[in-house]
């Protein structure tokens, strides 16, 4: 087998699609958008609320389980070419490594950079005195649950040698992809019953709302990686979709406009708007995901240098975009303008100095090796 695995462009490009989509929904959660998140503008808007806090809600219901699909589709095809030594070695020291430094440096930073304001005292006598409340994970709950989802992968192998298919399968079937948004509506659904939208497991930060939908996209995108699967759909399927998807969002925000929450703290219990929700909610998260794969595969599979250094940045950024957006809210906090006018004027800004600082980042001395 060759070296040098076969690059599929077009799933590199969408990784930074989903890489803006982070930046986007953190900085839509510092205007007025429900969600958790390090700094918040003080200046609040109802309409802010609303327009922010659906974008948020919309994204949220595909995005994070797409992005453990797009890394998971990846990991057969790396653990055939290293070999599971090295496999092992490399995921330790990607994932592991920075997300160490996240919880014990740039989580107390980012933390004192916003509490500064309040303390009598510099940035260094603030994480000094606080240091051990202040490690968290934060955001990097996506890479521990990767690590953890990726060792349970190699264990449920049996520690054998991966073989990789040559590409040749064909894409998932209609009936195969409409019985994973019923079995994912149907398994929110339950696990909501006790554990609603907005209730986040101490430790590993991670929402058990939408961990069945995290589980299910793992395994689907490594069974794509380990079929060979490049991104044939059937025009039948994208026809299916074209439709359901749309439909999938009207009910969503007939929902929101009857049930009206404040925030991403839905109600969940054994009660019909709960189920509703999460039918409609997975419904749009597999249709969103399989139009935007077949718009990409036809759209966007080719080779671009500056898509592919920022697909190769895309990584640094989920780990910096913290800092970066804490000090550009801090840096215009106190400009009277509406929440929708900030949040217009600090996404671009944001995108840009997120991916200027990864590629800045990733030129430090062994910095390419770990990012």
């Amino acid at each position: 087998m060759s070296e040098k695995p076969l690059r599929v462009y077009y799933i590199d490009n969408l990784r930074v699609l989903l890489i803006c989509l982070v930046v986007l929904v953190h900085v839509a959660i510092t205007y007025g958008a429900g969600g958790d998140w390090y700094y918040r503008d003080p200046q609040t808007s109802k309409l802010a609320t609303l327009v922010l806090t659906v974008f948020v809600a919309t994204t949220q219901a595909f995005y994070m389980g797409f992005f453990f699909m797009v890394a998971a589709y990846f990991t057969p095809t790396s653990l055939a070419r290293k070999g599971l030594k090295r496999f092992l070695g490399d995921r330790f020291l990607r994932l592991g490594i920075p997300l160490l430094f996240y919880m014990l440096v740039l989580n107390p930073v980012v933390m004192a950079i916003v509490y500064l304001n309040r303390f009598e005292g510099s940035s260094v006598e603030l994480i000094l005195q606080h240091y051990r409340s202040m490690l968290s994970i934060g955001p990097m709950w996506f890479v521990l649950n990767l690590l953890l989802l990726t060792l349970a992968f190699v264990f449920v192998k049996g520690f054998r040698r991966m073989e990789v298919r040559a590409g040749t399968e064909a894409g998932p079937s209609l009936q195969a992809t409409i019985m994973v948004s019923i079995a994912l509506g149907v398994t929110s659904f339950l696990v909501r019953i006790h554990y609603p939208i907005g209730y986040w497991i101490p430790g590993l930060h991670l929402m058990p709302a939408y961990a069945p939908q995290y589980l299910a996209f793992f395994a689907v995108g490594i069974l794509a990686g380990e079929w060979g699967w490049r991104g044939d759909l059937s025009p039948r399927l994208v026809r299916y979709w074209r439709l359901a998807t749309p439909l999938a969002i009207v009910g969503a925000f007939a929902w929101f406009g009857v049930n009206q929450p404040i925030d991403l703290s839905y109600p969940g219990g054994l009660n019909w708007r709960s189920f509703v929700h999460a039918m409609c909610e997975q419904t749009f998260a597999v249709g969103i995901i399989v139009l935007l794969l077949n718009w990409f595969g036809k759209r966007f599979n080719q080779h671009s240098s500056f898509l592919e250094a920022a697909a190769a940045d895309s990584y640094t950024v989920y780990i910096i975009h913290p800092l970066v957006l804490v000090m550009l809210a801090l840096c215009i906090q106190g400009y009277v303008l509406h929440p929708l006018a900030k949040f217009a004027l600090v996404a671009p800004v944001a995108l840009a100095a997120c991916f200027g600082s990864a590629h800045l980042t990733r030129k430090l001395p062994f910095a390419r090796r770990i990012l």
